[in-house]
């Protein structure tokens, strides 16, 4: 029997440096993006994040690698009151930046197993609690 694949929501900071994979660190996100073992989630929001810059800038490469990893995820929604919701109790509870408060919304709405981030383990997004968020720093 096969094992089921982690679910697995990644931080728009891991796909950053993945696609630089020039330090140790890029290399370690790289790694993560990698994993066959994931079952990677995505939203409309790591989208907005992600895509507009090297669009803007005319980084195709960049902007197909991102395209490509969007391409072979499971897109979660939620909903607007959802989002409010969450996303406001939660960057209340932990101090968390916005962006990071709606992506752990939409990991606890797609149930994911974990969120990856490389953010250090220092920053607020590594002390949440309702999802296991794993700091690839």
């Amino acid at each position: 029997m096969m094992a089921e694949k982690r679910r697995t929501y990644v931080d728009t900071c891991v796909l950053i440096e993945a696609y630089r994979d020039k330090t140790p660190l890029g290399a370690k996100c790289r790694a993560a993006v990698d994993d066959p073992d994931r079952l990677y989630l995505s939203s409309l929001y790591l989208e907005l994040e992600l895509l507009p810059k090297p669009k803007f800038n005319g980084r195709d490469a960049e902007l197909k690698f991102y395209a490509g990893f969007l391409a072979e995820t499971e897109r979660v929604s939620i909903s607007e009151g959802d989002l409010r919701n969450v996303g406001l109790v939660l960057a209340e509870k932990y101090g968390l930046a916005a962006m990071d408060a709606i992506h752990v919304a939409v990991a606890i709405a797609g149930r994911a197993d974990e969120l990856l981030t490389a953010e250090g383990p220092q920053k607020a997004i590594c002390s949440v609690v309702e999802v296991k968020v794993t700091s690839l720093r």
